[in-house]
């Protein structure tokens, strides 16, 4: 009886393991550095840099980060498009970057860089 078992498992596992093949297996990451100013300033205060998926403007995470900064995310597994924001305590509106193309190894390896983002703080009345 065991024997009949086994030749069936042992059957099937080509059939397993070719349909493992063509599915995407574990995370992605993605690496995002940049720098944060402030009315041509350091940011001094707390800021968020969010990562969304483009498709569907699903919010991936959000990280607190200062000015200066490089961050990793978990992504889903596989290339596609995300867009990344940073907003600011006290500050007027928010950064969005144009579509970025995240899940490559090597676009992790290189790491995607945002560059300087420039926001205003609000005017106090």
């Amino acid at each position: 009886m065991m024997a009949v078992v086994y030749r069936a498992m042992l059957a099937t596992l080509p059939l397993l393991l070719a349909g493992a093949s063509c599915l995407p297996i574990g995370d992605s990451a993605a690496r995002l550095s940049g720098r944060i100013v402030v009315n041509g300033e350091p940011a001094a205060s707390d800021c968020e840099l969010s990562l969304f998926l483009a498709s569907t403007n699903q919010r991936v995470e959000s990280i607190k980060v200062r000015a200066d900064f490089e961050e990793t995310f978990v992504i889903a597994p596989g290339e596609d498009d995300y867009y990344a924001t940073i907003s600011c305590e006290g500050v007027a509106g928010q950064y969005r970057s144009p579509a970025l193309r995240l899940g490559s190894l090597s676009t992790y390896r290189d790491g995607t860089d945002l560059g300087t983002v420039s926001l205003s703080r609000t005017a106090t009345k």
